[in-house]
């Protein structure tokens, strides 16, 4: 690995994550993991774990496209089983460790967009060892993509609480209630947060992915 500069790597998939160029950084990830000396860096398996999710989202309920749900469902697959092994190497490294936790959390998400509800009690577990406001923020999601919307509204209040405790920008806070509002079809909260979350928004590529993932969910909102 002397000839890959690891957070130089790690910077670049980030970019991809962010600018929502994920594919690109699944293609640029999956030949440089298979160097045996990438066993030693953990963390690079969990990028490419977390951009397979992601990519793999965009099609997962493509009703109008066999082909690709197909695909995207073999990325999750693939996504799991590289959680799985992390998780594995607990004890070795800890379950403290980022990579762990992160794991434990992009697992979870998994299981609940497949409707399996193991997804809830590791969320749980993952917010009575972490009680904070990404913790709270993932129970929400679980309990959002399961169906079980007064739940799932509990823990982004719970997570908006500890959000403002913590000192998390007020365009995350805003923006995660906005899209929760608009994908329940409570349109007019939803846009009271958004209106709120657009006059925050920094001029950086942070801003702008946020810029990119609200106006795909309020296509018709400037």
């Amino acid at each position: 690995m002397s000839k890959i500069h690891i957070p130089k790597l790690r910077k670049i998939l980030h970019n991809h994550s962010i600018t929502d160029t994920r594919e690109e950084g699944v293609k640029l990830i999956r030949p440089i993991l298979k160097n045996k000396n990438c066993r030693d860096y953990p963390d690079l398996f969990l990028d490419f774990a977390f951009l397979l999710y992601h990519v793999a989202l965009k099609n997962y309920w493509n009703v109008n496209s066999p082909g690709k749900i197909t695909a995207a469902r073999r990325k999750i697959k693939e996504a799991t089983k590289i959680l799985k092994k992390l998780i594995s190497l607990e004890e070795e490294i800890g379950a403290t460790h980022k990579t762990i936790i992160n794991a434990k959390i992009f697992l979870a998400q998994i299981y609940a967009i497949e409707g399996n509800v193991m997804a809830i009690a590791l969320a749980k577990e993952n917010f009575r060892k972490n009680s904070n406001s990404l913790m709270a923020n993932r129970m929400a999601d679980v309990y959002q993509r399961l169906g079980k919307l007064g739940l799932a509204a509990k823990w982004y209040k719970k997570y908006a609480r500890l959000g403002r405790k913590e000192k998390t920008p007020k365009y995350h806070l805003t923006g995660v209630m906005a899209n929760f509002y608009k994908n329940i079809g409570r349109d007019k909260l939803a846009r009271e947060y958004l209106k709120k979350t657009l006059c925050e928004l920094p001029n950086n590529k942070i801003g702008a992915s946020m810029r990119s993932v609200l106006k795909s969910n309020f296509p018709n909102d400037k």
